[in-house]
């Protein structure tokens, strides 16, 4: 055989192709893509690169944060009015039958606005030993509500939980994890699901990530030791991705009311979309039109069944962009708000919602913001049922340069 032949077989044989995701029996799956969004929500041009903490409300409204303030995505960017103002850095944000709760990471804190341009009140005052909250997830009953947290130079984070009625903050025992982002409670409240990232021993990318999942014990306390639901970066190599070398990173997630989790795969274009009623290697990818770092999601739009995506723009990365996928059944929160604020499981039934004010459902018109009101310290006790991680240290890193985070971002191009 000509040598020349022989050297281009050869060469044709060690290519590695791509090959096309499949379920569990191995018939292939077909594409899955989310579009441009921006048209129907163009207030999210105005956020920037610091866009983060994704929500929704009773009408299937989404907003977002960046840093400062809560915007409703569906206004006009060019008369772009705040929902929620007064933080430093905004982060998370989750709707309840009463309002909306915003998570400052840089204060330790959660705030509650019972309305478009209410004042914000502290849910409880900064816990000392609480490294942010990142991100948070809310029970049916809306009394209890869990967070995550995490120091990026450290390398650690931390999970707490508060309850409403009993105005305690924990800090929940983990073992085995390292920076917490991502969480979400399963339908039924039952299980808590988050992320945990490992950086490099440079502290330059990710060598690991997993979503772990805890019991939730009847006092709403999660319980046991952290059990891994799935390996990130295991799942995306068998889909072609290598994980490590993209130093993908988890970012947020939520879940639909049937037990679908979707997830931010920043470092990637993409979103994963994974049935937690079944096994990992079914997970699929959404592939992602104009975002290329998400930062965050959720399921929104008049039937909750719209995933709407945000995060960083692929043709310039300072700005911020927003891709819909359109999914098949309502999500967590959306359901969850549409229907009235559930009992305790397992519990008396009489915890307090997290707000105490009417408002709320994206009906409201914005009003001049006011500076948040602090509570008495007295109004909360915290609770350390472990060793805290350590204190954050450091300077500012990532996406909210105007404003301290202690060390908590991500530094360079992902920076959230």
């Amino acid at each position: 055989m000509n040598t020349l032949i022989k050297l281009a077989l050869l060469a044709a044989a060690a290519t590695t192709y791509a090959l096309p995701v499949t379920d569990s029996y191995g018939t292939p799956t077909p594409a899955l893509k989310a579009t441009n969004a921006m048209t129907k929500y163009p207030c999210a041009a105005v956020l920037g690169k610091g866009v983060e903490g994704a929500s929704v409300d009773k009408s299937g409204e989404i907003y977002a944060a960046n840093g400062k303030n809560l915007y409703k995505l569906s206004q006009s960017a060019k008369s772009a009015t705040p929902y929620a103002s007064g933080g430093t850095s905004y982060a998370s944000s989750r709707f309840t039958h009463s309002g909306v709760l915003v998570g400052d990471a840089s204060n330790q804190t959660v705030y509650t606005f019972s309305g478009a341009g209410a004042a914000p009140k502290n849910l409880f005052p900064p816990v000392k030993g609480m490294l942010q909250p990142n991100d948070m997830a809310i029970s049916a009953c809306e009394s209890r509500i869990y967070m995550s947290g995490m120091n990026y130079t450290a390398n650690t984070g931390d999970l707490w939980y508060y309850n409403t009625k009993t105005k305690e903050a924990k800090t929940v025992p983990l073992t085995g994890t390292y920076r917490l982002n991502g969480i979400e409670l399963s339908p039924d409240d039952k299980t808590l699901y988050f992320t945990s990232a490992q950086n490099t021993a440079d502290g330059k990318g990710v060598e690991g990530a997993q979503v772990y999942q805890l019991s939730i014990g009847s006092d709403g306390m999660p319980t046991g030791t952290p059990k891994v639901a799935i390996d990130l970066f295991k799942t995306l190599s068998s889909k072609g991705l290598d994980a490590k070398t993209a130093g993908m990173d988890p970012d947020g997630m939520r879940m639909d009311k049937e037990g679908t989790l979707f997830m931010t795969l920043n470092a990637f274009q993409k979103v994963l979309k994974w049935n937690t009623k079944a096994a990992p290697e079914t997970a699929q990818v959404i592939d992602l039109e104009t975002v290329k770092f998400p930062s965050n999601l959720e399921l929104g739009g008049k039937d909750g069944k719209t995933l709407v995506v945000i995060g960083r723009c692929a043709a310039n990365e300072t700005d911020s962009c927003v891709d819909s996928y359109k999914h098949t059944v309502p999500g967590r929160a959306y359901f969850n708000l549409n229907k009235p604020v559930a009992p305790v499981a397992g519990g008396d039934g009489k915890d307090k919602p997290a707000t105490p004010s009417a408002g709320g459902g994206g009906k409201d018109k914005p009003t001049a913001p006011s500076s948040p009101a602090t509570t008495s310290p007295a109004a909360v006790k915290p609770v350390v049922t472990s060793t805290p991680a350590p204190a954050p240290t450091g300077g500012q890193e990532g996406a909210y340069k105007s404003s301290g985070d202690n060390g908590m971002y991500r530094p360079g191009p992902h920076g959230y």
